[in-house]
């Protein structure tokens, strides 16, 4: 005698109850679902963005390496400084002023404040704009890099100086201006100056800064300083013999503390 039927009916009878089923006094939570077109949209979007990453990454290539070694000014600001119209101005005319080539990375543009009029068009082939997205660290990181005008974030610096860039520095937020004393201290970048009496950074300021550092001879010791530094950023068992002696030293003295 076969006992699959009841083996089947006693699996059937012992199975845990079904949820009920769903009815319209059940509310149930509503799942929305992209339409074609929104799909279509994103798989668009990621494309374009794709091409001109690839695009701008070729552009770049090419441009630097029409320039001469370690004549480019490499110009980033981050992206919590809050420029205002006369700060982008004065940089902007103060860049042009000495006619070194530089590729400003100016992440946000607004209507609030522009480059100047003509200014694009005036420095065409020297200078670069890049109002977006740029892939920084393939920038320093060129031959034809001399030189980093930088807010002095704390990061920024030590990055640059990993690649022995010396640093040309305006400072806007609470910690930048002690950064850029603690490096022009160490002689491996200058500070602007701001202009008295309203404490502004002017043209004049700051083209003198970049004909300093890029192109006069009295400023080559900055880059020379510059390429020490990078040799101790660089090497990884200096860096972890000092993170270690700290280590060390904070629990040799926990119990002083």
């Amino acid at each position: 005698m076969s006992v699959k039927p009841k083996i089947v009916s006693e699996l059937h009878h012992s199975a845990p109850p079904s949820p009920p089923a769903a009815t319209s006094s059940q509310p149930q939570p509503l799942q929305p679902q992209p339409t074609l077109e929104a799909v279509r949209e994103g798989r668009e979007e990621e494309r374009n963005s794709r091409l001109l990453v690839c695009r701008l990454s070729l552009y770049l290539r090419e441009w630097l390496e029409s320039q001469n070694e370690g004549s480019v000014l490499y110009v980033a600001l981050g992206s919590e400084v809050s420029l205002s119209q006369k700060d982008v101005t004065e940089l902007a005319l103060g860049l042009e002023l000495p006619e070194v080539p530089f590729f400003w990375v100016l992440r946000k543009l607004s209507e609030s404040f522009q480059v100047p009029d003509g200014f694009e068009e005036r420095v065409k082939g020297r200078g670069n704009v890049w109002k977006g997205w740029a892939p920084q660290l393939n920038i320093p990181n060129h031959e034809s890099v001399g030189g980093f005008l930088t807010h002095c974030g704390w990061s920024s610096c030590i990055e640059e100086l990993m690649f022995g860039h010396p640093l040309i520095m305006p400072s806007f937020l609470v910690d930048q201006g002690l950064n850029a004393r603690v490096m022009e201290d160490r002689n491996v970048g200058i500070e602007i100056p701001r202009n008295d009496p309203d404490r502004s950074y002017t043209r004049d300021l700051v083209a003198q800064c970049v004909r300093l550092i890029m192109v006069e001879n009295e400023g080559k010791m900055f880059g020379e300083k510059a390429k020490e530094m990078s040799g101790i950023f660089r090497d990884r068992e200096l860096n972890d013999g000092y993170v270690g002696n700290f280590i060390d030293y904070l629990e040799n003295n926990r119990h002083n503390c």
